[in-house]
């Protein structure tokens, strides 16, 4: 966590198969040489066992790795990991059904992208934790009542993320502590606007979708 923040301007809306390839011989590569070899775990006939594994980027969010695996005919074949140690997503409703959406570029889809408050586990951090973390963080507010309502995969053909998506109820104003390089936008619209913003493509990521439309069909108990 960097320096604290002003908290975050808030703004209120009323309206608003894949093929298996074989690989006749490995590319050289500088990347450095990680212990990876798996032996199977499950009885999933379809399992591939990793054999070789190596490091070709580590950042301070995420690495990526090329597996060597083992095919279930024998085979073998590379596989190009993006490893990331998971996050959360929040949807948070206030008493008057609006939700707590956050405004912000992201840099990745060259666009101001309207989305429900998230974050990136820390080392160690429970999800729970990092759920409340990141609400307080994103949008000055706490959440008395938070539940988890279900969980993904973001990305399973390339990347080991899985989001924890929560719902979040009674609201209250909590000490905003934002991250230096984010600039955030926090926007309170009804919960039906939403969903109609969902449907028309305004509302474009997928973390959100899941979330908005996870509630919509009443998990999580709101709204």
């Amino acid at each position: 966590m960097t320096a604290a923040k002003p908290a975050p301007t808030l703004v209120t809306c009323s309206s608003a198969r894949s093929e298996t390839s074989t690989v006749p011989s490995r590319p050289r590569t500088r990347a450095l040489k990680i212990d990876r070899v798996t032996t199977p775990t499950s009885k999933d006939p379809d399992e591939e066992i990793t054999i070789d594994s190596r490091v070709a980027f580590s950042g301070r969010l995420l690495t990526v790795r090329t597996d060597r695996v083992r095919l279930p005919d024998g085979r073998e074949t590379d596989r190009e990991i993006v490893v990331h140690r998971g996050a959360v997503a929040i949807v948070a409703i206030d008493t008057e059904r609006r939700v707590l959406l956050v405004r912000q570029y992201r840099k990745a889809a060259e666009a101001s992208l309207l989305e429900i408050p998230a974050g990136t586990l820390e080392p160690g951090e429970e999800p729970l934790a990092c759920a409340e973390r990141e609400l307080i963080e994103e949008t000055g507010q706490r959440a008395a009542k938070l539940e988890r309502i279900c969980g993904f995969y973001t990305a399973p053909g390339f990347c080991t993320e899985f989001l924890h998506v929560f719902a979040a109820r009674d609201l209250s104003p909590a000490h905003a502590e934002a991250d230096a390089d984010e600039r955030i936008e926090v926007v309170r619209l009804p919960f039906e606007q939403c969903l109609r913003l969902v449907r028309s493509g305004e509302i474009r990521d997928a973390k959100s979708i899941v979330g908005l439309l996870a509630v919509e069909v009443g998990w999580g108990g709101m709204p």
